[in-house]
């Protein structure tokens, strides 16, 4: 029998999960769409407000639909659904790894900010205020992109508690909501290296929840031949007592952790930010 202590604990893992991701993705989405409207305001183009509302919303009905049909599309034979859980789970750990690699080392929002900070003004400039809308679309659809994986990522990892899936994934977007309506203008005042930098580091415990989970559900399929070790299993971490996923698991956290130490050598260095 489960006891109430490992319930809960199983419950919440899966609430805390979806919080951090739908609040993370959220938060960049705002700052997106947030730094285009105030950038389109100060360029004294007021009028392009409204194609950028419109981008954003699309995008938003647009990740609507591709999680309707790529929930279709995995809806595969019971044969094949480990493998579809495998696939689904290692790949949003390889997306969940490059972000977080890239929020660590800082690279991620500047290179995004730049590329959008482009494109607006050579849309304000050549009078197409409505190419603004699809700077909007992708920049937001990038993120709806994004969570549709980690979300069915996790929602296979937490089998039996999609509930506390959704209800993490609420508080997260009511969170973000807040936070727009409360800062409105001043996303650009946030602390933006302790923000990237905190959920980076959140970002890649779940990455590396989901390459191991990954790589034991091949195990189980039958693909990877088990090796199985003298190892703590935590299954709702993604650490399970097998040297191929353990593998995995180490070279993501050594990888990560070089990100890390390369990031605060560079801070350390004169004239580097």
């Amino acid at each position: 029998l489960i006891s109430r202590s490992e319930s809960q604990q199983g419950t919440k893992l899966p609430f805390i999960a979806a919080f951090i991701i739908y609040f993370r993705e959220g938060i960049e989405a705002a700052l997106l769409v947030g730094a285009l409207l105030g950038g389109v305001r100060r360029l004294g183009r007021p009028d392009a407000t409204r194609a950028i509302h419109l981008g954003w919303i699309g995008a938003l009905a647009a990740g609507g639909v591709s999680w309707f049909l790529f929930s279709k599309l995995i809806a595969v034979a019971p044969s094949q659904r480990e493998l579809a859980e495998a696939a689904i789970a290692l790949s949003a750990a390889l997306v969940l790894f490059c972000v977080s690699f890239w929020m660590i080392s800082r690279a991620e929002s500047r290179r995004w900010m730049a590329f959008l900070k482009e494109q607006m003004n050579r849309g304000v400039n050549s009078g197409g205020v409505w190419s603004l809308a699809g700077v909007a679309f992708l920049a937001v659809y990038r993120e709806c992109a994004e969570t549709i994986l980690f979300t069915e990522a996790l929602l296979i990892e937490a089998a039996g508690r999609t509930g506390s899936v959704f209800a993490g994934a609420f508080l997260g977007l009511c969170c973000v909501v807040l936070i727009a309506l409360v800062i409105q203008n001043a996303f650009s005042r946030l602390p933006m290296p302790v923000f990237f930098g905190v959920s980076g580091f959140l970002l890649s415990l779940l990455a590396v929840a989901f390459a191991g989970s990954g790589v034991s559900a091949f195990v189980a399929a039958g693909y990877v031949s088990p090796r199985p070790i003298a190892f703590p299993s935590f299954p709702m971490l993604g650490i399970h007592p097998d040297l191929s996923s353990l593998l995995v698991q180490l070279t993501l956290v050594l990888l990560l952790a070089g990100a890390a130490v390369r990031t605060f050598v560079q801070s350390r260095q004169p004239g580097r930010a």
